[in-house]
């Protein structure tokens, strides 16, 4: 059971990431090997580093963001948001999970509609390109041509 001060710490922290953004209390209960599965990339990101960057990107290009709604179950939350992303509307659910230290274990994103996802991809895509350490990630990841991997 996830205790009430965890609980309080988790809300806080979240609506001061999207709607003030402002990450530092969000990316400080973050886990070492903390989870995130965004709407935008058919991929779980692993990581501490990983997952506040993309936080930290994703406050940045959603353009407003306001919870809405709150729901717990255990160490679940689910924070239902509405979001303008270049002008169009944006809404959708952040599924938290915490550990029983009430750090954060996973963050899932599902959001809709299509479009409006796919804005936000390309948005995040070019932060993610500017950024060294992902750009560093990518070139480990790269295999030269010619050669197995």
């Amino acid at each position: 059971m996830t205790s009430a001060p965890h609980r309080l710490r988790l809300e806080t922290a979240i609506k001061a990431l999207f709607e003030d953004r402002e990450p530092a209390a969000a990316t400080a209960l973050l886990r070492e090997d903390a989870r995130l599965k965004p709407p935008t990339y058919g991929k779980t990101w692993e990581g501490a580093e990983s997952v506040r960057r993309l936080l930290g990107f994703a406050a940045c290009n959603i353009d407003k963001l306001v919870y809405t709604h709150i729901y717990w179950d255990g160490p679940h939350a689910a924070f239902q948001f509405i979001a303008t992303v270049g002008g169009k509307e944006l809404s959708g659910v952040d599924l938290v999970t915490l550990d029983d230290a009430g750090r954060i274990a996973e963050i899932e994103i599902v959001a809709r509609p299509p479009k409006t996802v796919a804005l936000l991809g390309e948005r995040m895509g070019a932060s993610l390109r500017q950024d060294p350490f992902f750009a560093a990630m990518a070139s480990q990841t790269a295999t030269p041509a010619g050669t197995q991997p």
